[in-house]
């Protein structure tokens, strides 16, 4: 049985040194999506915890090749392990495939190594039903305290960590069924019982249908919460070890395509899960892992970081970037497709806080300390995966990427934030770092302390916009998100209030009027915008500008002026402006 676990805040701040190498060994990696019959996963086998599991001295057959075979999948290694049973002692070799994961490093492997040895070292012959009833217990005694942080840790890491990825499952589920609503209509005729031939369907087949419309419900409410993904996760492998589930889904969706499909996005959403437990079963059954060593050669190689250090100046020029050891990559286009996450080394002598009871529930987090955490997740996720922060997530605004002037500067922007986490003792620490700075406005301060003063010379409008609090921002920095997103025609009411969206009739109007903010801000700087907000004179000072604009579109540049709430980034002076602009809602 594996744990559900709570997720709070103290925990997502004071991870196990483990989090950086269990995002790859628990990664799903997206894939295109399904045309047809593609291969899927057949091994959907789990390693039971109900049963006494005595230690031998090495790793029973099975589950040895379980081991291998998951591990190798999931890190895009050749995984090979040697036991030595006189030593009571393992050794596992990693051979990467490509250079994706070869930013992990020797101290990211030994929290790994630290975490199945005090599993492993655990009373013999105590079974793992045993185990987590003591979990559960009151019983803060060595064994039961040690083994309740190493399990705890080590799912919370999956969970936070494997988070980008878990998305993007989830997100192509939610396509899958878009795609195939006909099918998927039948599938709810069939579970209500409205269907013609009685026999053709058992009562199994009808409670499958309810979990999959269940399923369905889910994640086209998925709000992106880790609350929600980790709920995904249990759920959707809860579906998939389902007796025989492959067949009756077939049975049930009589589509060969969408039933392979969604099989097959299951099985990938599933799988932190089976793999955890392999972990878990190969720690407490065999001796030899009471000292395992990972031994990686390929520690030595080092990449390009996008950012200057400490001891040499920026350069946008990336042949003269600087060299350093277990440093990142330039983050790439967020069209590219990423397959797998890294991060910085984690302290292995870090001391492992004590963790509250488990709970069945995971309660969720306060909204505003769950959006914040969520953020610097999301930042911390694109610079694993080597990649820019897509427009119209919150956090490319709220760390400052609005302010940038061109993609270049962009990237070098991710670069800055990079060589931060490079440099932070672990990634948890730099989680907790980003979030306080998020919620106190002191990422300046943060920048300034870890020595990179200089951002200020490469991204002058950086510093006054993160040192405001977010209320007192002007609009116009969302002005400029919205209008860098090109297929959004749905504008924030605070736009409709300052920026003249509100005189838009149609959609059409809505990208005329952001293509003339678009050839503004080319000309004026973001504040001398917001300076003609403030006094009601957005056309006066796009023409001064030599910005031209036909004469018909002049009405659409009108604001609330002479308000005194105009320009700034709160729910002040908005009562007018709650409903969306269209009553057809906007095609995502």
């Amino acid at each position: 049985m594996i744990l559900r676990l709570e997720v709070n805040e103290e925990r997502l701040h004071g991870l196990h040194n483990t989090a950086r190498q269990l995002q790859d060994i628990m990664i799903m990696v997206p894939q295109k999506r399904s045309t047809g019959v593609t291969p899927v996963e057949k091994d959907l086998s789990e390693d039971p915890i109900d049963i006494n599991l005595a230690k031998s001295l090495v790793v029973q057959y099975g589950l040895r090749e379980r081991f291998l075979s998951r591990m190798s999948r999931v890190l895009h290694a050749a995984v090979s392990m040697r036991e030595d049973t006189f030593k009571n002692a393992v050794d596992i070799h990693l051979s990467y495939k490509d250079s994706r994961t070869r930013n992990i490093t020797k101290q990211d492997l030994i929290g790994v190594e630290n975490t199945l040895a005090s599993i492993a070292k655990l009373p013999r012959g105590t079974s793992l039903q045993q185990l987590y009833l003591l979990i559960l217990s009151a019983d803060e005694s060595h064994l039961g305290a040690s083994l309740k942080r190493a399990e705890e840790n080590l799912w919370e890491a999956v969970l936070l960590l494997s988070y980008i990825d878990a998305r993007a499952a989830i997100y192509s589920l939610r396509d899958s069924f878009k795609e195939y609503s006909d099918i998927f209509a039948d599938i709810i005729t069939i579970t209500f019982g409205f269907y013609d031939d009685e026999d053709s369907y058992s009562k199994l087949d009808q409670e499958l249908g309810d979990r999959i419309i269940k399923l369905s419900e889910s994640v086209q409410a998925y709000n992106e919460s880790l609350k929600e993904t980790n709920d995904l996760i249990h759920t959707a492998e809860e579906i998939a070890k389902e007796p025989n589930f492959e067949e009756r889904l077939n049975n049930l969706i009589r589509d060969a395509s969408f039933a392979n499909e969604l099989f097959e996005l299951m099985c990938k959403l599933g799988f932190p899960k089976r793999a955890y437990g392999t972990l878990i079963s190969v720690a407490r059954t065999t001796k030899t892992f009471e000292n395992v060593t990972f031994r990686d050669k390929s520690f030595s190689s080092a990449t390009k970081i996008p950012f200057q250090t400490k001891a040499r100046p920026l350069s946008n020029n990336p042949s003269q970037a600087v060299q350093s050891e277990n440093t990142y990559p330039t983050p790439t286009s967020p069209l590219s497709p990423s397959t797998a996450s890294t991060a910085p080394s984690a302290t292995a002598s870090a001391p492992l806080t004590p963790l509250t009871p488990l709970s069945p529930q995971v309660p969720p987090f306060p909204a505003e300390k769950n959006r914040l955490q969520q953020e610097a997740t999301l930042l911390i996720g694109s610079i694993l995966d080597n990649q820019l922060l897509t427009k119209h997530d919150n956090a490319w605004y709220s760390f400052g990427f609005v302010c940038t002037r061109d993609e270049e500067e962009e990237r070098s922007l991710a670069g800055l934030y990079s060589v931060l986490l490079q440099e932070a003792d672990s990634v948890q620490t730099f989680f907790h770092e980003l979030h306080h700075a998020l919620e106190s406005h002191s990422l300046v301060p943060l920048f300034v302390a870890k020595g990179y003063e200089i951002f200020r010379e490469h991204f002058p409008h950086l510093e006054a916009f993160l040192s405001t609090p977010p209320e007192q921002r002007a609009t116009v920095w969302r002005l400029k998100q919205f209008i860098l997103d090109p297929d959004k025609t749905e504008p924030p009411a605070c736009l409709r209030r300052d920026y003249g969206f509100k005189m838009c009739k149609q959609r059409e109007e809505v990208l005329r009027l952001k293509a003339i903010y678009v050839k503004v801000l080319e000309k004026m700087e973001p504040e001398d915008l917001h300076a003609a907000c403030l006094y009601g004179r957005l056309f006066e000072a796009a023409v001064c500008e030599g910005v031209a604009i036909d004469e018909k579109d002049r009405r659409l540049m009108h604001n609330d002026y002479p308000s005194p709430f105009i320009g700034f980034d709160n729910d002040t002076g908005l009562a007018g402006y709650q409903l969306p602009l269209f009553r057809k809602q906007e095609k995502l």
